[in-house]
């Protein structure tokens, strides 16, 4: 079962995650949007139920864009 949340509201996040989540997918910079993730606060709900976290950054170029240490 795949569930969309809008990622940029922390609220929606966190009831879209639960005991089944496997994977939290999302965007650095949302596509078409432009809006703009809290992805240490959603990896770190994620990891809270055992969810790996995979975060696309597709239209953030690399140069502005650092790894993220938890």
């Amino acid at each position: 079962m795949c569930r969309r949340a809008n990622t940029s509201d922390l609220d929606e996040v966190a009831a879209a995650i639960g005991p089944w989540t496997k994977l939290v997918w999302l965007e650095s910079l949302t596509n078409p949007r432009q809006r703009i993730s809290d992805i240490r606060k959603i990896a770190k709900m994620a990891h809270e139920h055992g969810a790996f976290v995979l975060v696309d950054n597709s239209i953030m170029s690399p140069v502005l864009s650092q790894l993220l240490v938890l």
